[in-house]
């Protein structure tokens, strides 16, 4: 597709559209023709007094998806003309407030519940309020191998209070956000990590399924930690006690999560400052910056230790990488 909204990193893989790349006045017809219809699956009818905007990412992985959309307030509906499958789909309201309808049921979600719906089945979503939904398409026969009888679970509520459904929301942010795909076999692995929370969130796993519970459960809340750390890597105080805190685990726990994923608390933080440095040595926008100051505002404190640092993993000083980044421009 040419459409300006309409970027993909690969278009087998990963998909962003935004509406402010449009025209007001062509936003609807083209947002109708181009992505609801033929990608989303859905009619879209804004609700009265409110103009539509719509920001969406679509993170495709080898028998899931995670789909991250953000719409204004508005009603979708997907009609038995749009059933090309039937697929469940774990929805989690992100921020504002929806209602599905669905196979004779209606359940409202407000931010940080859930609920199980289907591609299935006709049904509709009513947005009350401009709301962002975190929606994670699962492959149904490998579903119904982690958590049999889910149908019988469909728009039935889930709590926010509940940890799996917290870890799952941790879990498919990270995924969303990064081009996991990049690696084959890490899409696999992480296709399989949804499985298994989702199943977790219905509480429907069985003598089988359980068996995967630790794992799932240990992954998602490591992919939280690393998520964390990005978030926060430059803070000089970054450490396990830190994250043990603001995660309700113990230092150790940390420390044995990274293990988990043969990596430590250290490299790991090394390794992501270090990168971080590098593609602001390769940004004209930070030419006037010091080599200094680009290691203090990647999280380094001492500037002998991060040219060390650097030299080891690049094979070349900070100076030498900025002067190679601005002769290849």
């Amino acid at each position: 597709m040419t459409d300006p909204a309409l970027s993909a990193a690969n278009s087998d893989r990963r998909l962003h559209f935004s509406s402010t790349a449009l025209a007001a006045r062509d936003r609807l017809d083209v947002v109708r023709e181009v992505l609801a219809r033929e990608i989303m699956r859905f009619e879209i009818d804004p609700l009265p007094g409110h103009a539509l905007e719509m920001d969406i990412t679509i993170q495709r992985l080898p028998g899931a998806s995670v789909a991250s959309n953000y719409i204004s307030a508005a009603r979708n509906t997907h009609s038995a003309a749009m059933l090309d499958d039937d697929d469940p789909v774990l929805s989690i309201v992100a921020s504002g407030a929806c209602t599905w309808e669905q196979a004779g049921r209606v359940c409202t979600v407000r931010a940080g519940e859930a609920v199980l719906t289907t591609r299935g089945e006709p049904g509709t979503l009513q947005r009350h309020v401009a709301s962002r939904v975190l929606n994670i398409r699962l492959d149904r026969a490998m579903f119904a191998a982690q958590a049999r009888h889910f149908d019988d679970r469909l728009l039935l509520l889930i709590d926010r209070r509940s940890a799996p459904l917290r870890l799952l929301t941790a879990y498919a942010e990270m995924v969303r956000r990064r081009d996991v795909m990049a690696a084959p076999e890490l899409g696999r692995s992480v296709t399989l990590h949804l499985h298994d929370l989702a199943a977790l969130c219905l509480g429907t796993t069985d003598a089988a399924g359980r068996g995967a519970e630790t794992r799932a459960l240990r992954t998602a809340q490591c992919a939280a930690l690393k998520a964390d750390i990005l978030a926060h890597l430059t803070l000089h105080r970054l450490s396990a006690d830190w994250l043990a805190s603001r995660h309700g685990i113990s230092a150790r726990t940390v420390r044995a999560l990274l293990a988990d994923e043969h990596t430590s608390l250290t490299h790991f933080v090394r390794e992501q400052r270090l990168l971080h440095a590098r593609r602001l040595l390769a940004d004209p926008r930070q030419a006037g910056r010091t080599i200094g100051e680009i290691a203090y505002g990647s999280g380094f404190n001492d500037l002998s230790y991060f040219n060390r640092a650097f030299r080891q993993r690049f094979g070349m000083t900070p100076s030498d990488a900025r002067i190679a980044d601005a002769q290849s421009r």
